[in-house]
């Protein structure tokens, strides 16, 4: 075969087919695409004004009524508290130094963070109270029944805890530094071993409602053998008498103080 033959049978080979031109968009799909478009439209019209209706009442929800977060904390104190039982209340992160609380049933009632420095807690019922960061600097809780309480990072630094019931009372991490403990009874309460050992140092007295020695429920002088939960173990331990009923904490049983139903619940 000749050169020049090659060379022409190579040249068409390697030639770019012709693209054919795409035919034009008939009448009827530019009348159909042109229909769903105003159909579309039309929709979107109605919906509009609906959408923006609920973004309006969004917005007039966020920013109307009582400011929940700033005011949340006085707004709970009246309340009747978590469980609806008319006891339990809210003080969480108030300054409430130099309050006068002495007496008053506040079982299970929630302090936590609170300021109560010089607060008046004497013969006070706390049982249950959580009062975890609280500063109670110089507070007087003499005579108050203050078992069962979570005191957790809590500042007690010359408080006046005498004659007080603190029987399973937490402590931990807890500064007692000063306070005045002449008749506190402290049994199974849960203190850090160097806070026990600077209370130890001069404990004393008998607890007037318990007959129980200071010095004895805080275990000073030997090692501890008492613990909340010994009579588990210890056929000779006594199994401590229920603080609560396991009802107080059922919110389809609450009862408020009065005893008549409280909060429902669907």
């Amino acid at each position: 075969m000749a050169r020049g033959q090659l060379r022409s049978i190579s040249h068409q080979k390697l030639r770019a087919p012709k693209c054919s031109p795409q035919p034009a968009r008939s009448a009827v799909n530019l009348k159909a695409s042109s229909d769903w478009q105003q159909q579309f439209e039309e929709k979107f019209s109605k919906a509009k004004p609906v959408v923006c209706a609920g973004a309006g009442a969004l917005s007039f929800l966020l920013l109307s009524g009582q400011p929940v977060l700033a005011e949340l904390n006085k707004f709970e104190a009246n309340q009747t508290g978590e469980f609806g039982l008319g006891t339990s209340k809210q003080f969480g992160a108030q300054n409430l130094d130099n309050r006068d609380f002495s007496g008053e049933n506040l079982r299970r009632s929630n302090f936590t963070s609170a300021s109560l420095k010089g607060a008046d807690f004497s013969n006070t019922d706390l049982k249950g109270a959580y009062l975890i960061k609280a500063v109670c600097a110089g507070t007087n809780f003499e005579g108050a029944d203050i078992s069962d309480v979570l005191f957790d990072r809590a500042t007690l630094v010359g408080a006046n805890l005498k004659d007080a019931i603190l029987a399973r009372t937490i402590f931990t991490l807890s500064d007692l530094e000063g306070a005045s403990i002449t008749g506190a009874d402290f049994s199974d309460a849960l203190l850090d071993k160097p806070q026990k050992q600077a209370l130890c140092k001069y404990a004393s007295g008998v607890n007037s409602v318990t007959g129980v020695s200071t010095r004895k429920s805080l275990g000073c002088g030997r090692a501890r053998s008492g613990t909340p939960s010994a009579y588990m173990t210890d056929e000779a331990s006594v199994k401590p008498a229920p603080a609560f009923s396991p009802d107080d904490f059922n919110a389809g049983n609450m009862r408020n103080s009065s005893g008549t139903s409280g909060l429902s619940i669907c």
